[in-house]
């Protein structure tokens, strides 16, 4: 299965042959983001939608911003840890996970105990967040695991392969394979309870894989 983007449903594993492989821990080590932040600032709040096809297809989304039609909100994003995956943190406009919109690839590179934190920092706060993450599955020679933080969401959409809370603690972990552009190894996750201003992801064990994000929709100015 090939990870390059093209107008058809496709996934992010690639297949690794005659690796020997042990599971190794998620690191959780990555530092908590902002959160429980004031409420968003302008008077009269409104849904927002940062969708990722508004960049060309293969944009590195670390390099750029997103301020939604409308919106006086900015996010803005950077990573750290084994960054050096195959189309790592970059724009997908191709469907994909089962879902016609555009996402951001979040992969790894085939090293033993990989493992990347992304954040996702909004320039004022808000409200509501929601957001698809997909294809969490086993894929290639391990697991893949996927930690939020921070931890006050509710997963209101859960794919069949995946089991886990979505914490750093107890990651989201794929337990099979999810058939191509299916919607098994997805879940739809909510941060209703408080404002918050940034978020961060962590992603690991997914030698030579990855997964995705889907386009980001809040509540804010």
């Amino acid at each position: 299965m090939s990870d390059q983007p093209s107008s058809s449903s496709v996934s992010r594993r690639s297949i690794t042959r005659g690796a020997a492989w042990s599971l190794p821990a998620i690191a959780v080590g990555a530092v908590v983001p902002a959160f429980g932040a004031a409420s968003p600032t302008c008077a009269n709040p409104q849904i927002h939608t940062i969708t990722w096809g508004t960049k060309p297809s293969g944009t590195l989304i670390t390099d750029t911003t997103y301020t939604p039609t409308g919106s006086a909100t900015t996010l803005s994003t950077s990573a750290s840890g084994s960054t050096g995956g195959n189309l790592n943190l970059r724009v997908r406009t191709a469907a994909t996970s089962g879902i016609s919109l555009s996402s951001v690839d979040i992969s790894l590179p085939s090293l033993p105990n990989a493992g990347q934190t992304v954040t996702f920092s909004f320039s004022q706060p808000v409200s509501n967040l929601t957001f698809t993450l997909g294809d969490i599955d086993r894929a290639n020679i391990g697991r893949e695991n996927v930690g939020l933080s921070p931890s006050n969401f509710v997963v209101s959409d859960r794919g069949s392969v995946v089991t886990g809370a979505g914490t750093t603690d107890d990651p989201f972990v794929g337990t099979a394979v999810a058939p191509n552009g299916g919607k098994a190894g997805n879940v739809t996750v909510t941060y209703n309870s408080s404002p918050i201003s940034s978020f961060t992801l962590r992603l690991a064990n997914a030698n030579n894989s990855g997964i995705s994000i889907f386009p980001l929709t809040f509540t804010g100015c």
